[in-house]
């Protein structure tokens, strides 16, 4: 009987082999396996690893991992297989382009900054998506006020759908848009979440937006005479004209990288013991169920009786009696007679 090696998977040569001659594990029968704990560890390390990458995310980096978290290469099995179908589905689905206008108009601190982005469905075989929505978690502002806008119809093939709607930044200065979500939805109910890469733009200070008004309607008078318009001088007015400069211009259009974002089970103990249970019924199932030697003892029984029952009561006519018994009974009729 053979058994396999608990991290590489490699059939041993004898089940007392104390040590797995391909890998060189040296894990012990009774070895505590697949903690969920650590489970959850290896797995937000593993998603994290085959997202970012494009190499076979069996590496040593990964084998030493499992190696000290003590994950069984069946259950490494069981992980990668379900990260690889959520990859899938997401590959499917990243058939489109995001783009934001980054020319802005009067994007001020606490007051109301307009943002476009525009969705565009790059599917060439008539597919619809059901709806795109954008969603960035502001962390100067409460839930409420993050910025949260989707489609309101399915995109066609070949579309456009604007993702639009105004957000207020508390504070001014560069801003970076961090860990924005788009999440995409096809017309079979498939979902699927996409990182967007970050992007920078400047907030603007409202005071200085007074000041501008103030200094760019300024001119100096002189006994009566006007002699000098200082329209757009002074501290901030070049700021100003920078934002005003915008005003009618069209858009500028810069396209977004995504990359997808894939959730590891999030009840890894349950999912686990469901994983296992499935391979454990699969395995039965797949084994040969084994014969008796003497199938079926008590049904061989009433067969033999069957056959021997009938000889029991013979069916055919009485053998001729000897002539020696036919004589006796002559005899016993004649004295009978006489009589």
């Amino acid at each position: 009987m053979s058994s396999h090696c608990q991290l590489c998977g490699t059939a041993k040569q004898e089940p007392s082999q104390k040590f797995c001659f391909e890998c060189g594990c040296n894990w012990a029968p009774d070895e505590v396996l697949d903690q969920p704990e650590k489970l959850r560890i290896f797995s937000n390390n593993l998603y994290q690893a085959v997202i970012r990458s494009d190499h076979d995310p069996e590496t040593d980096q990964l084998r030493k991992m499992r190696l000290r978290l003590k994950v069984s290469y069946r259950t490494y099995q069981s992980i990668y297989s379900d990260l690889v179908e959520k990859l899938k589905i997401a590959e499917e689905l990243n058939r489109f382009k995001l783009e934001f206008n980054e020319n802005l108009l009067d994007a001020y601190a606490g007051q109301d900054t307009f943002l476009q982005f525009r969705f565009t469905n790059l599917q060439e075989d008539g597919e619809q998506f059901k709806s795109a929505r954008l969603y960035w978690d502001d962390p100067d502002t409460p839930d409420n006020m993050d910025f949260n806008v989707k489609t309101q119809a399915p995109v066609n093939s070949n579309s456009k759908a604007m993702l639009q709607s105004s957000h207020v930044f508390q504070r001014f200065g560069p801003k970076s848009i961090d860990s924005m979500i788009l999440t995409v939805e096809n017309m079979y109910g498939e979902v699927s979440e996409f990182f967007v890469e970050s992007f920078t733009f400047r907030v603007l200070n409202p005071v200085q937006q007074v000041v501008n008004y103030n200094t760019n309607n300024t001119s100096v008078n002189i006994e009566g005479r006007v002699v000098g318009d200082f329209t757009g001088l002074g501290a901030g007015g070049q700021a100003r004209s920078d934002a005003s400069a915008g005003e009618g211009k069209e858009p500028r259009w810069v396209t977004l990288n995504v990359r997808p974002k894939i959730h590891p089970p999030q009840d890894i103990e349950r999912w686990i013991q469901t994983e296992v249970a499935e391979i454990s019924i699969e395995s039965e199932i797949s084994q040969p169920q084994p014969q008796s030697a003497d199938p079926q003892p008590a049904a061989a029984q009433p067969a033999q009786r069957h056959q021997v029952e009938p000889q029991a009561i013979p069916s055919q006519p009485a053998e001729p009696r000897s002539p020696a018994a036919s004589a006796n009974t002559t005899e016993t009729i004649n004295i009978s007679e006489l009589s």
